[in-house]
């Protein structure tokens, strides 16, 4: 009957719009993940006469200096412009397992 049609037409286009909306949201998730680095240590002070405050053999296992773009799972923003911290860089066993 034609209620039965126009019932199975909404279903239709319901469905496709949940699809697009999923498929939608895991593109953004997968963009957002490319656009991460390792969750791995580096120095910020690098070449500086303050290097040894970012040399992670100073900092571990407290925490040590990493991108703020990093895909660590405990990501801390840290004084100064553009300076992040984790602990979970430090090791370098979870760090690669989590990169993996």
């Amino acid at each position: 009957t034609y209620s039965r049609k126009k019932q199975h037409l909404y279903q239709t286009i319901i469905m496709k719009i949940v699809f697009t909306l999923l498929a939608l949201a895991a593109f953004t998730a997968i963009v957002e993940v490319q656009g991460a680095t390792l969750c791995e240590c580096y120095n910020p002070f690098a070449g500086t006469p303050k290097s040894h405050i970012g040399d992670e053999s100073n900092t571990c296992p407290k925490f040590c200096y990493v991108p703020c773009n990093a895909d660590c799972r405990d990501l801390k923003k840290a004084r100064g412009k553009d300076r992040c911290t984790s602990t979970v860089a430090c090791d370098k066993n979870i760090a690669f397992l989590v990169a993996q």
